[in-house]
């Protein structure tokens, strides 16, 4: 599959930043995957994990974020988001 770029940014600092083949980002109304070539959308978040397959890996990771809002590409997906609450 091919990969594309994301980036989840906190007020903190980049949370990730790597190549990645598929991602489930929590909207505020359903998760949402997506995949490269996504068509672009802009996406409330909700508090919750950004799930994503690392390219080349088989295993999926994920990174909580306190909700924030998502900018979907064709080839890159930015994650604006705040921190997960303690």
């Amino acid at each position: 599959m091919k990969a594309f770029d994301l980036k989840v940014v906190t007020p903190e600092g980049v949370k990730v930043e790597e190549k990645v083949e598929s991602l489930v980002l929590p909207g505020r109304e359903g998760s949402l995957g997506a995949w490269n070539g996504h068509e672009p959308w802009l996406i409330l978040l909700k508090p919750g994990a950004v799930s994503y397959l690392p390219h080349g890996a088989r295993e999926w990771k994920n990174v909580e974020i306190g909700g924030g809002v998502a900018e979907l590409g064709a080839a890159t997906t930015v994650v604006l988001a705040d921190p997960p609450r303690r």
